[in-house]
């Protein structure tokens, strides 16, 4: 089974020598991820190039990097630490060297100096920031075994599942490609987000769509939302406005009979109220914020700890979805000629025309499912903090649409039936 598009959010490189995890990747290319589902695996990235070293993996990923580098963005970064104070001192020592070095430079030397400088440390940010590592969120092509459960690989005393992924990816003169692996999300601000189609009590559909945060998240993206609720529900405080409050769901095992569980209850008691009252909006506040005390006291929550967004999607939105060129629109075409390549043309197009039925059900709320995607709050600066606040949909990124793999494999199983 090949699954087209999938998520992962790294969180390290295993060094098997010494049952460790590294910021780089190492030999055997393996990488310590979670999955959509908040489940931990070991993905292992394969080449199309032979005998693939470690090195060339490198060289891959170095050249992902240097792809996606641009000089405006580090122009920006460049701007911005001009207001920072560390940079400030940082770059007075740099310049009392170079005048030692240089005899007497004269004022064109200077500032010739300490723009390359800045230029320089602007340059070393951003390319830190694109580099694929620890906490990147990436998006891949991954394959499984048609049946049975996937081959495991022992870590730390404990097997996981292994994904194979031929995402290193070589043209026909040796170079590196820049397909394959791709980016999802690098920083803070570019929040992943789980939509899913919203039934009532009589399990019928009522064509809206809730957004999550996604079990893909890291602490820097949860603290992120946080802050970015908070800052929202204050603005309906100043105003004297009924606040809007978000929801949480959770993995009641995961919580049970711990601190967090009734910070969770609580928050769900205020965000199930129609009119919150302004003393209720500030309580909400508190206890959001202890939430985060939990969850960054005990990372493992973050995956069993899901944030709803004050923000519903119509079935008009989701409908652009399929417009868009995002892995969930082609599906429709991918998914079939990737599992089913070997079967006769009639039934490769009934199979395909399974697919659009399947995504169409689901993109019109009729089924339940869940779609990946990415929500975009404004890129954080290095010399101020967020200001933030709100939700809208046009920050939902429909070219980011991704079908989860529990749907991937749910789809397989009945294209395989049929």
């Amino acid at each position: 089974m090949i699954i087209p598009a999938a998520v992962f959010r790294i969180v390290g490189f295993i060094n098997k020598e010494k049952d460790s995890l590294e910021n780089e990747v190492q030999e055997g290319g393996l990488v310590f991820c979670y999955t959509d589902q908040g489940n931990p695996v070991v993905l292992k990235l394969d080449s199309n190039k032979k005998d693939a070293t470690v090195k060339d993996i490198k060289t891959y990923l170095l050249n992902k990097r240097d792809s996606v580098v641009k000089q405006k963005e580090i122009d920006a970064v460049a701007g911005e630490l001009e207001y920072l104070e560390d940079f400030e001192v940082e770059l007075e020592e740099a310049l009392e060297k170079f005048k030692e070095e240089n005899d007497k430079p004269d004022r064109k030397a200077i500032i010739k100096f300490k723009k390359e400088y800045k230029n320089e440390v602007a340059t070393r940010i951003v390319k830190d920031r694109r580099m694929i590592k620890p906490g990147s969120i990436i998006r891949t092509v991954i394959s499984l075994p048609n049946e049975g459960a996937p081959k495991k690989v022992k870590f730390k005393g404990v097997d996981f599942n292994l994904i194979q992924s031929r995402c290193i990816i070589f043209d026909n003169e040796g170079s590196p490609s820049t397909s394959g692996l791709y980016y999802y999300s690098q920083t803070a601000n570019v929040l992943p987000i789980s939509i899913e189609p919203i039934f009532n009590k009589e399990g019928q559909a009522i064509n809206l769509f809730k957004v999550s945060l996604s079990k893909l998240a890291g602490l820097e993206h949860f603290n992120h939302l946080i802050d970015h609720i908070v800052r929202t529900v204050s603005r309906f405080i100043e105003n004297n406005e009924n606040a809007f409050l978000p929801n949480i769901s959770y993995n009641y095992e995961m919580v049970k009979g711990k601190d967090i569980y009734s910070i969770i209850k609580s928050i769900r008691d205020l965000s199930s109220k129609k009119e919150v009252s302004t003393k209720e909006a500030e309580q909400f506040i508190t206890l959001i914020y202890k939430l985060r005390d939990q969850v960054n006291e005990k990372p493992k929550y973050i995956t069993g700890v899901q944030i709803t967004f004050n923000l519903l999607l119509p079935k008009t939105f989701m409908e652009t979805a399929l417009e868009a060129n995002s892995p969930f629109a082609n599906i429709k075409k991918s998914f079939v000629n990737l599992n089913f390549s070997k079967e006769n043309p009639d039934q490769k197009n009934e199979k395909k025309k399974q697919v659009e039925n399947f995504i169409n059900e689901l993109s019109e709320g009729n089924r339940r499912g869940e779609i990946i995607a990415t929500y975009n709050t404004p890129a954080l600066k290095l010399s101020e903090p967020s200001d933030s606040w709100g939700f809208m949909h046009n920050n939902v990124q429909v070219d980011s649409f991704v079908l989860s793999s529990k749907d991937s494999f749910l789809l397989f199983k009945e294209l395989m039936n049929k």
